[in-house]
């Protein structure tokens, strides 16, 4: 629909702008974030399904799973002060699984050898989350890494007879980078050096305790393998 979502209006920004700083910054760390994954990860998603490769399906769902992961943790940092490193660690348990998913999925045997590899290697980038001090150049060196295959992707597909599937590949290899680019913009804006905490945010455990009443109290469907409600505390 229309742009009825955004409250206020822009003279919002003005308004209390001195005193809700602080506030307004935490939120557009999360809604930049969702911004860039429906920019860039959902068409890279979308190229990666059309290919058509049962392989290749599978990373993108852990690509996916990644991205999800870096989402909900990205709700603790916006509302919490910084933990303890291992919490920090136990928070990105997650993401880690997610990332370990994408690079399992690597398959030298395989005709899309190149793309799976491209993407693992690529995606090792999610990792800026525990990089302390200089994140963008960490994804950097991640970006740097895919060309090589990206290249020879488009080398070995560019003469591929069906109609639109050079086209395919193409996009793929495109979509991907623009896909990092977008996350290296990101991190630059909100965490240039480093995961950046809100300061003035709450206790870690504290906000996990209340996310997990208000779990429970929206509860409908209970299914125990995922489910941390039935833990004693």
């Amino acid at each position: 629909g229309g742009g009825g979502g955004r409250r206020g209006g822009g003279g919002g920004r003005l308004f209390g702008a001195l005193d809700k700083e602080a506030k307004v910054d935490e939120q557009e760390k999360l809604s930049a974030l969702d911004d860039f994954i429906f920019d860039r990860v959902v068409p890279f998603v979308e190229s990666a399904y059309a290919i058509g490769s049962d392989k290749i399906r599978a990373q993108t769902d852990a690509v996916q799973k990644v991205f999800k992961a870096q989402r909900d943790f990205m709700t603790y940092v916006v509302r919490c002060r910084r933990p303890r490193d291992a919490d920090v660690t136990m928070l990105l348990g997650e993401t880690s699984e997610a990332l370990m998913e994408v690079e399992e999925c690597s398959d030298n045997a395989c005709d899309e050898r190149l793309h799976l590899t491209m993407v693992a290697g690529g995606m090792a980038a999610m990792a800026w989350v525990s990089v302390p001090s200089n994140p963008i150049a960490y994804i950097s060196d991640m970006i740097n890494s895919t060309p090589v295959y990206g290249d020879k992707i488009l080398r070995e597909t560019r003469d591929l007879q069906e109609e639109g599937q050079a086209e395919q590949h193409a996009a793929f290899v495109t979509l991907f980078k623009d896909m990092l680019r977008g996350l290296s913009d990101y991190v630059k804006k909100y965490h240039a050096r480093g995961l950046a905490w809100n300061m003035e945010g709450g206790d870690l455990a504290e906000t996990l305790k209340e996310d997990l009443a208000n779990e429970d109290a929206n509860t409908t469907t209970y299914s125990p393998e995922n489910s941390v409600t039935n833990r004693s505390t």
